[in-house]
């Protein structure tokens, strides 16, 4: 058996390598100049966002079903069967590629199998499923048993967070330019979360950093239903607030594991 990622999952090359997965890049262009590659180090992600804050507009691409075939079938031919933990079909079109890709390959591979799990998730909560996957692949669990598990595992994440810029939200269609105008001159941030159809929810505003750090904060505590779970501080580059809110969380849940991580 084989695990598969994409790159969404935000783990480091290293990480990726000693859990013995696969990730698949997505594409992504800076300036119209195209990369396709998985960060080493964090100072990559660092550098990502200077580009952007010097003027180069991002834009990411889909991974086309012959690149998945194409990367599967060596794996398929050596007699491994392939579990690839998809970034949430909710944010992506690719995901509707897993059925033809599976049939193709299924014609070619007959006792062989591939599932696309779809993760409901981004990033760091995508790494989570990983990391699960591989535990239970390491205890000797099958395939499909390794399937079922994630499927349950996956909706006992959360995921929130606030942009700093509305203009973004604005920029994806995400919510109108006087919304975005309006906000930024009031200096309220939208509070979002991915919700379980794996989309994108709007829950409100809330006003001014200070109220982010504190929301988030409490929202961590709410959900913090399974003690085994750590907390992961997701930042784009904004390490100062995620250290923040990393010490509000710590005085709520004082013996609570807490993770910063970039994506």
């Amino acid at each position: 058996m084989r695990i598969f990622c994409d790159s969404s999952c935000d783990l480091l090359k290293d990480e990726i390598e000693e859990l013995g997965v696969h990730a698949i890049p997505f594409p992504y262009s800076l300036d119209g100049e195209e990369h396709i590659k998985i960060f080493e180090t964090e100072e990559e992600f660092s550098d990502f966002y200077k580009q952007i804050r010097a003027g180069a507009a991002p834009s990411t691409a889909s991974i086309n079903a012959y690149t998945y075939e194409e990367i599967f079938t060596p794996h398929l031919e050596q007699g491994e069967d392939i579990l690839y933990i998809h970034l949430s079909s909710g944010l992506t079109g690719t995901f509707n590629y897993a059925p033809m890709v599976i049939s193709n390959l299924k014609e070619k591979f007959p006792n062989r199998k591939v599932f696309f799990l779809d993760s409901l998730h981004v990033t760091t909560a995508i790494g989570m499923l990983i990391k699960k996957a591989v535990e239970l692949k390491n205890q000797g669990k099958t395939i499909e048993q390794i399937r079922d598990f994630i499927e349950i595992y996956k909706t006992k994440i959360g995921c929130y967070f606030c942009p700093e810029d509305l203009f973004y939200l604005k920029r994806g269609g995400r919510i109108s330019l006087a919304t975005a105008v309006g906000g930024t001159i009031l200096n309220v941030k939208p509070l979002c979360k991915i919700g379980d159809n794996g989309k994108l929810i709007r829950l409100g505003v809330v006003p001014g950093k200070k109220g982010v750090i504190k929301k988030l904060a409490t929202l961590a505590k709410e959900n913090a239903r399974e003690s085994d779970f750590p907390i992961t501080i997701m930042h784009a580059d904004n390490l100062r607030e995620a250290q923040l809110l990393e010490s509000e969380i710590k005085n709520l849940m004082p013996n609570k594991e807490v993770q910063v991580r970039p994506v």
